[in-house]
């Protein structure tokens, strides 16, 4: 699936990879329509064995703070590889529109 319109740039994005060398990133939800439209949130599954050291929703405050934008709401949903495998081998209906949906844009 081709993602018509991201609303960060790539390069801010990137910075995680300085804090999180393995990270993986993977967008879903409004960023995946196939109109391009003004977004005003990012929906991100962030992946990094790295998280495994912080708890809960640290890791989300971590990750918006390392990004440092104000104008977007991010939402990432942050997951050590583990988890992830965990997430995607459910049966559960979100892991099941998750699988269809996600786009890697780091990794």
């Amino acid at each position: 699936m081709k993602i018509e319109h991201l609303p960060i740039q790539i390069h801010r994005l990137n910075i995680l990879t300085h804090y999180f060398p393995d990270i993986r990133a993977f967008v879903f939800g409004s960023c995946m329509c196939t109109i391009s439209q003004k977004l005003n949130d990012l929906d991100l599954i962030l992946i990094s064995a790295s998280f495994f050291k912080v708890v809960g929703i640290k890791r989300k405050e971590l990750v918006i703070r390392i990004l440092g934008e104000n104008t977007l709401k991010i939402d990432p949903i942050c997951l050590t590889p583990r988890e992830f495998k965990r997430l995607l081998k459910s049966k559960s209906l979100y892991a099941l529109s998750l699988k269809e949906s996600l786009s890697e844009i780091i990794g």
